[in-house]
């Protein structure tokens, strides 16, 4: 009677591991799904800042007085790259040789909570949209892509990190 007993206790315990290996398969999965599905998107926004050339951010540079949603933009940038959200900023931060590679180093694995809210108040804006800031300059849609995949990214890493 006991070896049944064990033996009953033994199945019901490898049903409850089989039942458990496939939810942690199921979770694996969507976890995958969304990661492969976010670094698509990220891909996407890097190639389109690689498509940027001195032109392009001498362009956004010489903006005396940029568009608002320019001016968003690349304040964003700024704030994300860990300067302060002004236009002189930026200019400056513009006319490093490096500011696109900077970009393309961003860790994108470590952003700061604190950053991914004040993140969160630049998208919240309606003028943050690519479409709108393409009308001012494709240079800086480019830029507003990247932000956003930033944010996507980040935001899917939390939600599928063990």
């Amino acid at each position: 009677a006991a070896l049944s007993r064990l033996r009953g206790v033994v199945e019901q315990e490898a049903k409850d591991v089989q039942l458990y290996a496939e939810q942690v398969r199921v979770i694996t999965d969507d976890a995958q799904s969304d990661l492969d599905e976010i670094m698509g998107d990220y891909e996407r926004a890097e190639r389109a800042v690689d498509r940027l050339d001195r032109k392009d951010i001498q362009e956004l540079k010489s903006f005396q007085n940029p568009p608002s949603t320019v001016r968003l933009v690349v304040e964003c940038v700024c704030m994300l790259l860990g300067y302060k959200e002004d236009w002189s900023t930026a200019r400056q931060i513009m006319g490093d040789v490096n500011f696109v590679r900077r970009i393309f180093d961003y860790d994108k694995d470590h952003v700061p909570e604190r950053l991914l809210q004040k993140l969160q108040t630049y998208l919240d804006d309606p003028q943050f949209d690519p479409q709108a800031v393409e009308r001012q300059s494709q240079a800086a849609k480019s830029l507003c892509l990247w932000c956003r995949a930033i944010h996507h990214y980040a935001h899917v890493l939390k939600r599928v990190q063990p």
